[in-house]
């Protein structure tokens, strides 16, 4: 009777609702661990936008002390912010090939904001909670170089950039 009284008044209630009390809260659906490591397995088989870019004025090295692997990303961004080529190569583990790989596939086409507006919660939220915590480091190599990338184009930028512009 109790729960009813409460949910009538959840539901006649805007303040209430808005504030997110009485409503259920909802679950993120999450890939169970054999879909992640297909996942995996996959972007280490066919690792997407993998291979040296020629010219491109970005090349930014990362590396994980930890177990040895080495990521290299190639950018190649217009003034405008548009990235306009992106890739990859570099040596290690299953986990950091498939997160480099990962991370930059979801960051092919976008522009440097976007880029740099998105989140390391974006591992976490692809490979699953399990995992990002046992592999942080590998999980988390393409990213991390990715950012440290954006950081050389927004230098490079800035060094190109005539003052007062």
């Amino acid at each position: 009777m109790k729960s009813e009284r409460r949910a009538e008044r959840s539901r006649l209630d805007p303040p209430r609702l808005a504030a997110g009390i009485g409503r259920r809260r909802s679950r993120k659906k999450t890939m169970t661990h054999e879909k992640v490591m297909e996942l995996i397995l996959d972007h280490y088989d066919h690792p997407r936008n993998y291979g040296e870019i020629e010219g491109a004025p970005i090349v930014c090295s990362g590396g994980n002390q930890g177990c040895g692997d080495l990521v290299t990303v190639y950018l190649d961004a217009g003034p405008d912010g548009v990235v306009k080529r992106i890739g990859f190569t570099g040596e290690g583990c299953m986990v950091s090939r498939a997160g480099a790989s990962i991370v930059l596939e979801k960051a092919a086409g976008l522009t440097i904001p976007e880029i740099e507006a998105m989140s390391a919660e974006l591992i976490g939220e692809t490979l699953g909670k399990r995992l990002t915590l046992t592999r942080h480091g590998c999980a988390h190599l393409g990213f991390n170089t990715l950012k440290k990338a954006l950081h050389g184009w927004k230098h490079r930028l800035s060094w190109h950039t005539p003052p007062g512009e």
